[in-house]
């Protein structure tokens, strides 16, 4: 009795251990079980996480960088084009408040403390492609605020448009990264899932399930960011496009208009001589006629026989004296005709010649004699002068600032005078002094004066591109201008030549 009692508590005894082995077995599979679940679902909480913070810095980026400095890209190719001061001060106002907003998400810690090392660095290189892209507006703002239209052009269509691609490339390989970490934890959660399928079937399909549709609203939410981003940089692209397409419309209504204003300067030279030449033609018409009637009146007296010897010298007499006035106003005829075609010779044409830079001023000067008979104008340059040039640039700056002088300085009656020297200060600058007595420029109205299209005399017919001209024309042989200036005392232009020099023994 008590053997059957032994083995049955023997085998209750093994049951027991059969049975607390199983359990323990089962906890400690169901523990690591748990854990691993824990562990999974850790595992898909970070990677959750690290999505989505991806996604929000993207968003970010969009929101909080890129969409404003597209704005202000916008803005600053408004502001060239804007139409007069107040519509520039309104876009100044709004450049500041963009620069403000995209100063205020770089030095915030909104992407600091969500930021690993690799997108730490891709964000200090977008505050450095940020701060050079701002250096750029400011030029644009300084240009504008100048009133130099031409610079501002070429400055927001060129190293502003460049630097504000070097911002949105940097902005884009952050995304990118960004979007390289989505997809790298995409795959391992993945290749996670995977393995916890055939562990856990149900936990594994749960998280799966979870872990896929978030992955799929973010890459929906990246997909459509990337999609608007792409389609506002075609649009971008397209306006730039017509900017460019304008700036050149631009340039080549203003390159009309200034060769019109040369050919106006040209008509009013060409008037002068025709008035000038009148005067010896008249006179020799005058005298002609004269000399023809006495001829009329021998030839009756020789007819009627009646010609008398103090007659026939008078005659003599006559003819000689018509003979020399006709001769002498012929002669300054052909002179003034003679000036002229020099004149289209060598100032119609641009062509580079060695000439002396002296005596083109003289010779400007001397064809534009008509215009300046209530002028006293004095020329000095102690020695001849030689460059290798384009002669045109002398004449157009010599005769615009003329034209200048007596279409705004001499205004008033008085004794107007101009002066002009010509020295060579170095062996490689030529510098002309240009000053006249005239009324002067008031100082706020100097900063404007070779800004194309800039006059005070808009409503006698004025264009504004005179002095335009003059700077253009030193600019293209490697000159330059400026001017001093004082209200009821005069103006002083002066122009460097950057060019090697030759000096002549001669003067003049």
């Amino acid at each position: 009795m008590s053997d059957k009692v032994e083995k049955v508590d023997e085998a209750d005894k093994s049951l027991s251990n059969r049975i607390l082995i199983l359990f323990i077995a089962t906890t400690t599979v169901l523990i690591f079980q748990g854990i691993y679940n824990i562990y999974s679902l850790e595992g898909v909480k970070t990677s959750i996480t690290q999505v989505h913070d991806s996604a929000f810095q993207i968003s970010l980026t969009g929101t909080d960088i890129a969409q404003p400095a597209s704005e202000l890209r916008q803005m600053t190719m408004g502001l060239v084009m804007a139409p007069n001061e107040q519509v520039k001060e309104e876009i100044k106002s709004q450049i500041s408040e963009t620069r403000d907003k995209i100063n205020k998400a770089l030095n915030g810690d909104t992407f600091t403390q969500f930021s690993d090392e690799g997108s730490t660095g891709l964000l200090d290189d977008i505050s450095k492609k940020w701060k050079n892209y701002e250096k750029e507006v400011d030029k644009t703002i300084e240009y504008s605020n100048q009133g130099v239209r031409i610079a501002e052009f070429l400055h927001v269509t060129t190293n502003e448009k460049a630097s504000y691609d070097q911002l949105t490339e940097s902005i884009q390989n952050f995304n990118d990264y960004q979007l390289g970490i989505t997809e790298a934890i995409y795959t391992e959660a993945q290749n996670t899932s995977s393995i916890a399928f055939w562990s856990v079937l149900l936990t594994t399909i749960v998280e799966t399930i979870i872990l896929k549709v978030i992955l799929a609203y973010v890459l929906s939410l990246v997909k459509r960011y990337v999609d608007n981003k792409k389609q506002h940089a075609e649009e971008l692209q397209e306006k730039n496009e017509a900017l460019e397409t304008s700036i050149d419309d631009l340039k080549r209504v203003q390159k009309q208009l200034i060769e019109s204003e040369k050919m106006a300067s040209l008509n009013q030279l060409v008037t002068g001589v025709a008035h000038e030449i009148n005067t010896p033609i008249g006179i020799g018409i005058t005298a002609s006629s004269y000399f023809n009637e006495q001829i009329e009146k021998i030839d009756q007296s020789l007819q009627d026989k009646t010609l008398r010897p103090d007659e026939l010298k008078a005659f003599l007499d006559s003819g000689k004296d018509s003979n020399e006035v006709l001769l002498s106003n012929l002669k300054k005829a052909a002179e003034l005709v003679q000036r002229f075609k020099n004149l289209s010779a060598e100032n119609i044409r641009s062509e580079t010649a060695r000439f002396d830079v002296g005596t083109k001023v003289s010779e400007t000067i001397r064809t534009m004699s008509p215009s300046l008979k209530d002028v006293a104008v004095n020329v000095e340059y102690d020695q001849s002068i030689e460059i290798e040039s384009d002669p045109s640039a002398i004449y157009h700056s010599i005769s615009n600032l003329v034209m200048n002088s007596l279409n705004h300085a001499f205004q008033e009656e008085g004794e107007h005078q101009i002066n002009i020297r010509v020295e060579s200060p170095e062996t490689e600058l030529v510098t002309i002094v240009y000053s006249d007595n005239g009324s002067g420029i008031s100082e706020d109205k100097i900063k404007n004066i070779f800004d194309p299209f800039y006059t005070t005399n808009r409503n006698k017919g004025g264009t504004g591109l005179g002095l335009a001209i003059v700077f253009n024309a030193l600019s293209q042989i490697g000159g330059d201008i400026t001017c001093s200036s004082e209200v009821g005392v005069g103006t002083t232009f002066t122009m460097n030549i950057k060019t090697p020099v030759t000096i002549r023994e001669s003067a003049a």
